[in-house]
């Protein structure tokens, strides 16, 4: 068998690679994607925080009203 027609290594050798590049490709979409929900979950919390602020002052003015009354 000469060089020239065993390619086995080779293919084999550039498959691999492709398959590592898409693996990282893929890797580095994830990571977008997580820190663009990561963000996103911040930003959830952040508006959760401030309309419990809001009920919470909301709920005194009512008991104030109440306890006038």
């Amino acid at each position: 068998m000469n060089r020239y027609t065993d390619c086995g290594p080779v293919n084999s050798a550039k498959s691999v690679e492709k398959e590592c590049k898409g693996l990282k490709a893929k890797l580095s979409d994830d990571v977008v994607l997580d820190k663009s929900l990561e963000a996103k979950l911040i930003e959830w919390k952040s508006e959760v925080l401030s309309k419990r602020c809001e009920l919470e002052a909301r709920q005194k003015k009512v008991e104030d009203v109440v306890a006038e009354a």
